[in-house]
């Protein structure tokens, strides 16, 4: 029965493994405001990126507190992949 219970349960991780992804739209985070040389370049990323994966890519413009605004909502997020950080090294 033991067996049997693992075996079960390693197909049941084969099949979330086979999962496509993105499996929904991604959100990108970005530490600065809109129109700046960081927000471009993480539009340019998306753009691409849904093109590739035929899924959209959301920028989300988060400034202030020296990204740690971005960095904190993306912290916070389901760990699934679908949050994504765009930040600058400021110092």
């Amino acid at each position: 029965m033991r067996r049997f219970l693992a075996f079960l349960a390693c197909l049941a991780a084969g099949a979330s493994l086979g999962q496509p992804y993105p499996a929904k739209p991604v959100r990108i985070m970005v530490g600065a405001s809109p129109g700046g040389g960081t927000d471009i370049i993480a539009r340019m990323l998306a753009d691409k990126f849904a093109a590739s994966m035929k899924q959209p890519f959301i920028v989300e413009n988060r400034p202030g507190a020296s990204n740690t605004i971005a960095a904190d909502v993306t912290a916070k997020a389901p760990p699934d992949g679908h949050t994504l950080l765009v930040a600058t090294n400021t110092g």
